[in-house]
């Protein structure tokens, strides 16, 4: 993907009619939808598909900003706002139980690296947690698909927050084993302009006239339009094989290359940028990786590469239930030894 291309936060959305069509009539919930890909999901399934949503969130005015921005558009017709919390299993069974989504698009979660090195306890409750109660309602209420959202983060993780996203990752696989509903992970790279996005910050630094924060001169990142997230997204339900999916996003781009196009795209007179490398913040790696050396790729749809990764453990998922279980009161050292028995590359 080239810098022009990754740089470009709007272009048309080409929705194939399959992928229309199996969407139609279906009620699908989004957790975390006041988030960036929660939100313009709910936007596009609403300009592309004739469908009811359910739009979760325990973010209180994101979710008022984005009932907001859908009247603006006149696209509230068949949509429910619910303000919950993932982590309430009795508030989220009811959801269920009321409303019977027969898709649910799992967006909410922890994202920020370093500061989920500070607060492990809620990147646990939060991404594994929160995906355990979705989950086990969505068999309980037959859901008929569940796509958790994921990130290249999960990839032999050297966070807490990379590693509970690998957690959650490893319960789907689990469950999906022995259960009716269609459960599928989809990883993504970095997403211009998202939430947490270094890019508005670099914005920020350039009309300050600022040197540029980069924490290493050789760190990259995969990146992936909001567009194409959204595209990927409408296909998963499509795709009948393999549980893993990794959306194609061409090479990793290095981030002083990106500051200096965005540099080159803002600054008129081509002055120099200065850059102030700060170092490798808590949890962060130079770079990324897509996918596990045991995942078996097994065929590509449009942009999509379908892999499978699963197989039932139950031991694992003993484990991984017990991690869920962690307190606030849980030392740092206990849940990385915790992590450690279940994902052996962590740290590594």
């Amino acid at each position: 993907m080239s810098l022009k291309h990754l740089l470009a936060t709007k272009f048309q959305l080409n929705i194939p009619s399959n992928v229309k069509e199996n969407l139609q009539n279906q009620v699908i919930l989004i957790t975390g939808a006041a988030g960036s890909i929660g939100s313009e999901l709910s936007k596009v399934l609403l300009e592309q598909a004739n469908c009811q949503l359910i739009l979760l969130d325990q973010h209180e005015f994101g979710l008022y900003k984005l009932q907001q921005e859908l009247r603006m558009i006149d696209a509230e017709t068949n949509v429910e706002f619910v303000l919950a919390d993932i982590c309430d299993k009795i508030r989220i069974n009811q959801i269920f139980k009321k409303w019977k989504p027969t898709l649910v698009y799992h967006a909410a979660a922890c994202k920020h690296v370093s500061l989920m090195e500070k607060y492990p306890y809620e990147a646990i409750k939060v991404n594994l947690k929160g995906t355990i109660i979705l989950a086990n309602a969505a068999i309980k209420h037959n859901v008929q698909q569940f796509v958790l959202i994921s990130t290249d983060k999960a990839v032999y993780p050297s966070s807490i927050m990379g590693a509970s996203k690998r957690l959650a990752e490893l319960y789907i696989s689990d469950v999906q084993q022995s259960n009716k509903c269609g459960f599928k992970v989809i990883r993504f790279g970095n997403i211009p302009y998202s939430n947490g996005s270094v890019l508005p910050l670099f914005e920020q630094q350039l009309k300050q006239g600022v040197p540029i924060t980069i924490t290493h001169e050789k760190v990259t990142r995969y990146f992936i339009t909001m567009n194409n997230v959204c595209a990927a997204l409408l296909q998963v339900p499509t795709i009948t094989d393999g549980d893993l999916l990794v959306c194609e996003m061409g090479k990793p781009i290095a981030i002083i290359e990106l500051a200096k196009a965005l540099a080159n795209k803002m600054l008129s007179n081509k002055e120099m940028v200065a850059f102030n490398f700060i170092g490798l913040q808590p949890g962060e790696k130079l770079h990324e990786s897509l996918y596990y050396k045991e995942e078996t790729f097994l065929t590509k749809e449009g942009n999509l590469n379908v892999y499978m990764c699963s197989f039932e453990d139950k031991h694992r998922l003993k484990l991984l239930k017990k991690i869920a279980k962690i307190s606030p009161e849980t030392s740092f050292d206990t849940v990385q030894q915790m992590i450690l028995n279940v994902i052996p590359s962590y740290k590594e």
